[in-house]
C-alpha cells in the first residue's frame, strides 16, 4: 500500500519565494515547520492508503479523462490559517476562485469515485500550505501578517500539468514521489 494524491505542483518564483521568506522572518521565534520549496504543491485530491492495483487503474482512468482538460492559469493571492487564528494547524496562500480549476476538481472526482468509494472529507479550499504548525505565541503578529497579505496577488501560474504522488511520512517530514504526470491540453 502507498499513501496517495492528485495534484498541482507549485514551482516558486521570485515574489513568492520573497514573500515566503518575509513570513519566515516575521515568524522565526514560532515553532513552525516550513515546507520544502520543492514540495509546494496544491492537493486536488487526498486517495490514501492505495494498493498497486488501484493505483493502476487511478493512472488510467485519470490519463483518459484529464486528456481534453485545458491548461490554464491561476492566481495565488492572500494568506490564510487552518483551523483558526486562535490555533492555528497550518499556514497557506490561498488560491483566487477559479472556474476552471472547479473543473478540473470535478472531473478529477468523478474520475476516481468511478473506481470506488473516495470520498473527501472536507469541503475543497484550494491553498499551498506552506508551514505547519502546533501553536503560535504571536496571534498578533501571525494575524497582521494575513491583513498585509489580504487581497495581495502573490504570483500567477501556469496550470499545464496534473501530478499523481506517492507521499512517504519520515521524522523529517513527507517525501513527495511523483507516480505519474498527466499533461493538460
Amino acid at each position: 500500500m502507498k499513501r496517495t494524491f492528485v495534484a498541482i505542483k507549485i514551482e516558486v518564483f521570485d515574489k513568492m519565494e520573497i514573500l515566503i521568506n518575509k513570513i519566515k522572518e516575521e515568524l522565526k521565534d514560532e515553532k513552525i515547520r516550513w515546507v520544502d520549496f520543492k514540495n509546494l504543491h496544491l492537493t486536488l485530491f487526498f486517495i490514501g492508503d492505495t494498493s498497486e492495483d488501484l493505483i493502476h487503474k487511478v493512472r488510467k482512468s485519470l490519463r483518459a479523462n484529464l486528456s481534453n482538460i485545458e491548461g490554464f492559469n491561476l492566481n495565488c493571492e492572500s494568506l490564510g490559517v487552518f483551523r483558526n487564528i486562535y490555533c492555528p494547524r497550518a499556514i497557506w496562500f490561498g488560491f483566487k476562485d477559479s472556474v476552471k480549476l472547479q473543473i478540473l476538481k470535478t472531473v478529477i472526482d468523478r474520475s476516481l469515485k468511478e473506481l470506488g468509494d473516495f470520498n473527501e472529507e472536507r469541503a475543497f479550499k484550494p491553498h499551498l500550505t506552506i508551514g505547519r504548525t502546533k501553536d503560535i505565541k504571536d496571534k498578533d503578529k501571525l494575524k497582521a501578517l494575513m491583513l498585509d497579505f489580504e487581497n495581495l496577488k502573490i504570483d500567477e501560474f501556469q496550470i499545464k500539468e496534473i501530478i499523481f504522488y506517492e507521499s512517504i511520512l519520515t521524522s523529517k517530514g513527507a517525501i513527495y514521489k511523483e507516480i505519474d504526470k498527466f499533461q493538460l491540453s
